[in-house]
């Protein structure tokens, strides 16, 4: 994933983030998307070249999120130092919405997982089973940093 790619995966405005990326060492990243009717869920990850970065990258996007009318967020306990956040009305990157998800960075690795739906309730089994798996993967196999 290229930065502008990046830049627009996120809840935060697009302008904010793109610069965000541009004042650290983003390096890249991927999303990975399994939907079901008009619900899905997302794996998005931003990697970094330094844990520092990564970690501020995170917190930029946590105090957005701590900021929209339309967001909660709350600690994740299934993961340390992850936050987990609901997300319900129009937001720019989901129209109509209920999401579900976590943040949270291990090494120089940023994860933001959820699963949207415009019929809610959602299913917390899916944010938790990626998160968990991805959490995992990522202990096992540390990004450089």
């Amino acid at each position: 994933m290229d930065a502008e790619t990046a830049a627009k995966a996120t809840e935060a405005p697009v302008d904010a983030t793109r610069k965000a990326l541009g004042n650290s060492t983003f390096s890249g990243g991927y999303i990975e998307l399994w939907d079901r009717g008009r619900q899905y869920v997302a794996d998005v990850l931003f990697t970094f070249d330094h844990p520092v970065d990564a970690d501020r990258f995170r917190q930029f996007e946590l105090g957005y999120l701590s900021t929209s009318p339309a967001a909660s967020t709350y600690t994740y306990p299934l993961i340390p130092n992850a936050t987990g956040f609901a997300l319900n009305g129009v937001s720019r990157a989901h129209p109509y919405l209920f999401c579900q998800g976590t943040w949270f960075t291990l090494g120089a690795e940023v994860f933001n997982i959820y699963h949207c739906d415009p019929d809610m309730p959602v299913d917390p089994s899916l944010v938790d089973a990626v998160s968990a798996a991805q959490y995992r993967r990522a202990a096992v196999t540390p990004s450089p940093g």
